[in-house]
């Protein structure tokens, strides 16, 4: 039987879809199956298995835009420590050594990578000082939405009531598309006191999103239930309602605000806007960025990166001074919601993790010519040229005055001099495969051969790796790094 004519008799049963085993494999037109990953064919096709086929079917990878592994669940790694490549790649593992030739990582999934020195970007041997607290999106049911209420009002001419949109869920990706802003998608108790939350934005049109963070939900129903009298559409006001206590950060395409916000005796929502001296942030009516955001609410401290590049700071000391008195706990909930009307986003590599107080980081201070080492203090740096890693664990840098030795578990995370590094032609937009690894990874290349537990791919940078699924949540067949090239064309 020819698998196109299978394809049609599934296709046409939506109740078959649903049957099955923990493995999705959803293809570029929107369709999807599950069943069970069986490995990787010859000419880069993916095998396929249903309780209700004799044999595995052959699907070819042009036509598959990504495989979820058991639910988007995976054994997670033991380490967020990693080796970042010229093309984009992060690599999760130990360092064992480094030296003028090749840094050597060790990993659980694909052995001891020798790795040559002039393709490594950056080392995090711990990354920003502290402990990774989620790292998604990966699973539908990790999250919880909040639909706005109906609007109420009509158009003057009779016509019906703009209709909100939803967030919804497609491969590692939240989607949001609709005519006026409205609902929430939010999770709760999830940062840390002193945080750092990182996502990656992609828009059409424009730019409208509400970000709130550190925020308690205080006035929502324990059930998740929408909050009285709040639409949460397009006013701030609404948003700060459903959120309670805590932080919303505005982003638009040339500019960004933040908030306090909390809830008065009245029960009604107060906001307070943070000054800044620069609130533009240039990033366009379509576009793709990295949005970052290190909060420390009990000292006030709030700093924002755009593409790992600083972009502005606040400090929340005039409205400690206030008449609301010195700051509480912050909440541990995060929350998005659109801002304004016709807007298509995702949201996708969200990280949270514990945050050490360092203002700025090592990408901020990336040069030509120099390597940038940051302590896990949050405080020292230093610049040189990066000699190697001894046999005591010690990392020498060789620096204007003199060499200087540092444990590697103080070192936060390390920049190489961009001149020194051989940039590959490949920047992963054709690459045929990527794989995404839990807690954090990401690795681009073109599948060669494998079964259910591992797979072999060829490496722009590295050659063949073998890869063990075990910590794999996701093979993302179509991972462009560019704008919107990878949207989902259902949204």
């Amino acid at each position: 039987m020819k698998t196109a004519i299978i394809m049609a008799g599934w296709m046409g049963a939506a109740s078959m879809l649903l049957a099955g085993g923990d493995d999705l494999i959803r293809f570029s037109e929107g369709d999807q199956l599950r069943g069970k990953f069986e490995g990787i064919g010859n000419g880069g096709v993916v095998n396929w298995r249903r309780d209700d086929v004799d044999a595995p079917v052959e699907f070819k990878a042009g036509g598959v835009r990504h495989v979820v592994f058991r639910g988007g669940k995976a054994h997670p790694l033991r380490t967020v420590s990693h080796l970042g490549l010229a093309n984009g790649d992060r690599l999760p593992g130990t360092i064992k050594s480094i030296d003028a030739d090749a840094v050597v990582l060790e990993t659980s999934y694909a052995g001891e990578l020798r790795v040559p020195r002039d393709v490594v970007a950056l080392l995090a041997p711990n990354p920003l000082g502290g402990r990774l607290h989620y790292h998604g999106p990966f699973a539908e049911d990790e999250w919880k939405f909040l639909e706005a209420e109906p609007a109420i009002d009509a158009a003057a001419d009779g016509k019906p009531a703009t209709k909100a949109g939803r967030w919804e869920y497609s491969g590692a990706a939240w989607y949001w598309q609709g005519e006026r802003g409205g609902g929430a998608l939010y999770r709760e108790s999830c940062m840390p006191q002193r945080s750092v939350l990182k996502f990656d934005l992609a828009w059409k049109n424009r730019l409208g999103l509400a970000v709130g963070f550190h925020v308690d939900f205080s006035k929502s129903d324990a059930d998740g239930k929408k909050p009285a009298a709040s639409r949460l559409a397009t006013d701030v006001a609404d948003f700060a309602r459903f959120c309670g206590n805590g932080y919303i950060l505005q982003l638009y395409p040339n500019y960004v605000m933040l908030y306090r916000c909390d809830v008065g005796k009245d029960g009604k929502p107060r906001l307070e806007r943070f000054q800044a001296g620069n609130l533009s942030a240039r990033m366009g009516e379509t576009g793709r960025t990295s949005i970052e955001i290190r909060s420390n609410p009990t000292q006030g401290a709030f700093s924002l990166f755009i593409n790992d590049e600083f972009a502005m700071q606040w400090s929340e000391a005039e409205i400690i001074a206030g008449e609301r008195g010195a700051t509480g706990p912050a909440g541990g909930g995060i929350a998005f919601a659109a801002n304004g009307e016709n807007l298509s986003m995702r949201i996708s590599d969200i990280t949270i993790s514990e945050w050490n107080g360092m203002p700025d980081s090592a990408r901020s201070m990336e040069t030509e010519d120099q390597d940038v080492v940051l302590m896990t203090d949050g405080v020292d740096r230093y610049s040189g040229k990066v000699q190697k890693l001894d046999e005591s664990g010690k990392l020498m840098l060789e620096a204007r005055h003199g060499t200087f030795a540092f444990p590697l578990r103080d070192v936060a995370e390390i920049r190489f001099a961009k001149k020194r590094l051989v940039r590959s032609d490949d920047d992963g937009s054709s690459a045929s495969m990527v794989v995404r690894l839990s807690p954090i990874g990401l690795i681009t290349g073109r599948p060669e051969s494998g079964n259910r537990e591992k797979i072999q791919m060829r490496h722009s940078l590295l050659g063949v790796i073998g890869l063990s699924l075990e910590s794999a949540v996701m093979l993302d067949f179509d991972g462009s790094k560019h704008a919107v090239d990878d949207w989902d064309d259902k949204f």
